[in-house]
């Protein structure tokens, strides 16, 4: 009987251990649809095609939610996972600056571009070559 008490215990606190070390990596990805289309009905003329973005990927390597979503108040990004997402059109003119705000397009190239070059390994994200994620 009192072996049986360890044993179920020993299972309990294993099994507590396991999910706690790997529930936290997959709260955040699966909180998000895994593709996202990236593209915005703003633009008259598209130079590129819209892309289609993958959460899993991102956070396999490392990013941070907070990374791209953002809300800002007196310079700080107060968003928080698990907060409403609005589209990037929402602050983001395609034509011209809103406030502090950068139009749609060098938003998006700051986010993209900015990211892949701090990564700084060509392989894992890949800066100079567009068409690899803009379909043509």
């Amino acid at each position: 009987m009192f072996n049986n008490r360890v044993l179920l215990i020993a299972v309990i606190a294993c099994t507590v251990f396991i999910f706690s070390a790997v529930l936290p990596q997959k709260s955040m990805s699966s909180s998000a649809p895994d593709k996202v289309a990236i593209d915005s009905k703003q633009y008259k003329k598209k130079t590129k095609e819209s892309l289609t973005f993958s959460h899993g990927d991102h956070i396999k390597h490392g990013a941070a939610c907070t990374e791209c979503h953002h809300v800002y108040k007196d310079g700080k990004n107060v968003w928080q996972e698990g907060a409403g997402v609005q589209k990037c059109g929402e602050c983001h003119d395609a034509e011209k600056k809103n406030g502090n705000a950068p139009n749609l397009k060098t938003a998006f190239h700051n986010q993209c571009q900015g990211c892949h070059k701090d990564v700084g390994d060509e392989a894992k994200a890949p800066v100079k070559k567009c068409n690899s994620c803009h379909k043509k």
